[in-house]
């Protein structure tokens, strides 16, 4: 069951979608979409992969990010990382309060993945993070993991890659035949 609603404070309203998990685990995980154009191309395998990980047990919400998608604000006005840290702090905390939590994992797509490493950096209540096709180079550790497209998998170190349409180009349906989702569930397991 998915729960739509607007949070954040009154002159800065974020749209956020909750997926309430049939049978929820204590862990919850934050969807961060990407940037710009990119955020339209990748909308249904974000969408895709917060369903996956309601069907595994996780409280999952979506948010879009101010000035973007259904949130407050015109394009552009929340492109610098300090607006988008304030974004991602209010959906961290809006998840814990919703669903009663106290660990979050976070997942971070091209250019949010900026802001998903920062954030597990500065808070103690971030269990895990996924960067997903990131921009920067990244390094998968054991709280930290890289998923990428086989192509671009040599920039970074010990990611999982995988083949087919790259989702921020819009290069191919992300459905069954689109961003492949084997990788989505590479994500969902990783997150259990």
């Amino acid at each position: 069951m998915a729960n739509v609603f607007y949070f954040g404070d009154s002159g800065r309203r974020l749209f956020g979608l909750y997926e309430v998990p049939a049978e929820p685990k204590r862990h919850g995980v934050v969807l961060c979409p990407p940037l710009g154009t990119e955020y339209f191309y990748a909308h249904q395998s974000v969408r895709l992969l917060g369903q996956l990980l309601a069907e595994a047990g996780q409280h999952v919400l979506r948010f879009d990010w101010y000035g973007s998608g259904d949130s407050a604000g015109e394009p552009g006005d929340g492109d610098s990382d300090a607006s988008r840290a304030e974004d991602l702090s209010w959906a961290i905390d809006e998840l814990r309060d919703l669903a009663g939590i106290r660990k979050v994992s976070l997942v971070g797509l091209r250019g949010a993945a900026t802001a998903v490493l920062a954030a597990a950096a500065e808070r103690n209540e971030i269990k895990r993070a996924v960067l997903w096709d990131p921009l920067e180079p990244a390094t998968a550790d054991k709280n930290t993991c890289v998923v990428c497209h086989a192509d671009d998998a040599g920039r970074h170190t010990d990611a999982i890659a995988y083949q087919g349409p790259r989702p921020w180009l819009g290069d191919g349906d992300f459905g069954a035949e689109g961003m492949p989702v084997q990788a989505l569930r590479a994500i969902t397991e990783w997150l259990a």
